[in-house]
């Protein structure tokens, strides 16, 4: 399960962008958060020049290639506030992508 292709340490499904992947990435997403009651999945190891969230802030591509092999840019990191609650406190903005 781990080092099968489609095991969850190597598998891409999440970020296969074509277009008819698109609603299946979707329902995918919802159905993997609800049997998990989860808010949200934080996928690494699939290099992505910056930050991104999907899907009302429910799917986020995080690593931005740190090691010198990708390294192509800043160094980014996502702070989560409140447990990423938007809240008066955080000024209803739980995340925020940081670009040192």
């Amino acid at each position: 399960v781990l080092i099968d292709p489609e095991g969850i340490l190597w598998n891409r499904h999440y970020a296969d962008a074509s277009p008819q992947n698109e609603r299946v990435r979707e329902a995918s997403l919802s159905q993997v958060l609800s049997l998990l009651d989860a808010r949200a999945m934080f996928v690494g190891h699939t290099t992505v020049p910056h930050i991104i969230a999907l899907y009302d802030r429910r799917l986020w591509f995080v690593d931005n290639g740190l090691s010198r092999a990708f390294q192509s840019g800043p160094i980014q990191l996502l702070e989560i506030l409140n447990d990423g609650i938007p809240l008066p406190s955080n000024n209803h903005i739980p995340f925020r992508a940081i670009v040192i």
